[in-house]
């Protein structure tokens, strides 16, 4: 499996393997991509947002979802909760989004 970087672009591609185990798995930058790790997803203007990871099966193919929350001000009005809990928003991983592991530290 290559490392499908994208000189232009950064980062790398989702690229679909076998795990240890025989099963199918994504990688990314040669490392296997487990459900609910938080990967850098590559935005249009240069910056990375921190989205998790997670799949799905449709009609018995492997889909990969990404996930991020949306910080809204304020918070409800009518609640009672004592912690306010974030939207959150999930779509289908495209076939030319770039990601990259985070870096160690920086949060």
């Amino acid at each position: 499996m290559s490392a499908s970087i994208t000189p232009e672009v950064g980062g790398f591609a989702l690229e679909r393997g076998s795990d240890a185990g025989g099963g199918v798995r994504d990688f990314v930058d040669n490392v296997p991509v487990h459900c609910g790790e938080v990967l850098e997803l590559l935005l249009e203007g240069g910056g990375w947002m921190p989205v998790r990871y997670e799949v799905i099966r449709v009609e018995g193919r492997i889909v990969p979802r990404l996930h991020f929350v949306v910080k809204l001000a304020g918070k409800p009005k009518d609640t009672e909760l004592t912690e306010y809990i974030f939207p959150e928003v999930s779509f289908s991983a495209p076939t030319y989004a770039r990601f990259r592991w985070p870096r160690r530290g920086a949060r």
